[in-house]
């Protein structure tokens, strides 16, 4: 055979060679690629989330009053229970919301340095364990208010406090019966 003919031939086998080798790593590296991607799957948790929810509530609230106008009444309300007067003397109610979020004091025919004390009864019907953040006494003029007792900062499930306000007519000035009303919402997040 010609030297020439010889020499393309090796050629061609080399090439052959270089040629399958390449398709071989190119496979090759395919097919790791494809197993590492099968290896590396998703990988999935399950998992159960539950949440719960914030209930205090006031459950009892009375008003008891001291004070020349007072006559030394004493009236309970409990939870969705409603108004109830008196007759010459100063009186007051207690009505708590139908959802229990807050009570609103009711003062008749009080007058200067007359004395009420609202004691109340919060329970946690709620799920978590609630911390009381503040008591909003939206109190009107003429009223000076103090918590006497205060209720315990953190309740847990179903668990009940109480507390005690003391509410003192200030009117110096006014020649009348002082008529007010005012309310006191709780403010709970959740205890951690």
């Amino acid at each position: 055979m010609v030297p020439f003919l010889q020499r393309r031939k090796r050629r061609s086998r080399h090439s052959l060679r270089y040629l399958l080798m390449s398709i071989l790593a190119v496979l090759s590296l395919g097919a790791i690629g494809i197993g590492f991607a099968a290896w590396d799957d998703t990988l999935t948790i399950n998992g159960t989330l539950t949440t719960g929810n914030i209930e205090p509530i006031f459950t009892k609230a009375s008003l008891s009053g001291l004070g020349t106008s007072c006559g030394g009444f004493d009236f309970d309300s409990d939870f969705g229970s409603g108004f109830d007067g008196g007759s010459g003397f100063a009186f007051g109610d207690v009505i708590i919301s139908e959802d229990g979020k807050s009570l609103d004091v009711i003062i008749k025919d009080a007058q200067h340095d007359d004395v009420f004390y609202l004691d109340f009864q919060i329970k946690n019907i709620g799920t978590l364990p609630v911390k009381l953040e503040k008591m909003d006494l939206e109190a009107k003029k003429y009223l000076k208010t103090s918590v006497e007792d205060k209720p315990k900062k953190e309740l847990k499930r179903n668990e009940t406090t109480k507390g005690k306000i003391k509410i003192k007519i200030d009117a110096p000035d006014l020649n009348r019966k002082y008529d007010s009303t005012f309310r006191i919402r709780l403010d709970y997040c959740q205890a951690l």
